[in-house]
């Protein structure tokens, strides 16, 4: 009886260990099914992607083909129109790029005041570069190229002039300690007038601030007119105030210097 429980357990044992074997085997040969189909997913999207690829380095291999096509074509119609116009034409439209580059080079040299004198100079180029532009031989590269240059020059000087009056609309009265601010120096400054004696220009032009010329405050505002030559109204003013010192001060000599 021994003997027979014991090939009995012998038995069971084999039973248990075969039917884990054989469960195994099944699940590996389930992951290794499920590993083919991923991969056969990822082939077809690589080979997808890579005719997506290929169609798009076609559209680019075209495009670049188009745009040699179009860069020669401009080429070409740039030489006929050059033919077209003829030497003499070009030479003589040379000539008037030359003169506006002329011009710019003169009014280059000056700076602050003395540019912002010249701005009806500037005016003049802005027009002949407009008249240019409007001329056929504009449309060749070269002519374009240079006149767009020479248009970005003028608007940088234009800048220039535009600055320099924003910085003239207004003034801050400084300290006579430091600065011996009052309407004659202020007028004196380069960055104002460069002229003493239209200190009466910016009396004139502040009189809702001002009630005493001789008198300013530190920190005040003052509105800066465009440099002009006295009014007859500020001329009036300042023989009136002149004549009130004189008044006050038999010595005193109706003088601007002495202001």
């Amino acid at each position: 009886m021994m003997k027979i429980g014991m090939m009995l357990g012998l038995i069971c044992s084999l039973l248990v260990s075969t039917l884990a074997i054989a469960q195994e085997e099944e699940k590996q040969e389930m992951t290794k099914d499920a590993w083919e189909k991923a991969m056969q997913e990822a082939k077809a999207t690589r080979d997808q992607l890579k005719t997506e690829i290929d169609s798009l380095d076609k559209e680019i291999a075209q495009l670049k083909t188009r745009d040699a096509q179009l860069a020669d074509d401009i080429r070409k119609g740039n030489e006929e129109l050059a033919t077209l116009l003829g030497e003499s034409q070009k030479k003589d439209f040379e000539q008037r790029l030359d003169r506006i580059e002329a011009m710019l080079d003169d009014l280059a040299k000056l700076t602050g005041q003395d540019l912002s004198d010249r701005e009806g100079d500037l005016n003049d180029v802005g027009t002949s570069i407009g008249d240019a532009r409007a001329q056929r031989l504009a449309q060749l590269q070269e002519y374009r190229e240079r006149l767009e240059k020479q248009q970005q020059r003028l608007d940088d000087m234009r800048g220039l002039i535009a600055e320099l009056k924003a910085e003239k609309e207004e003034v801050v009265v400084g300290t006579w300690a430091e600065d011996r601010a009052c309407l004659w120096n202020i007028a004196k400054k380069a960055a104002v007038y460069g002229d003493a004696t239209l200190w009466a220009k910016l009396w004139q032009a502040n009189t809702n601030t001002i009630s005493n010329p001789d008198i300013l405050k530190p920190g005040q505002r003052l509105k800066v007119p465009k440099k002009a030559p006295l009014t007859s109204q500020e001329i009036a003013a300042l023989r009136e105030y002149h004549n009130e010192r004189a008044a006050e001060q038999p010595q005193y000599a109706e003088s601007t210097d002495d202001k």
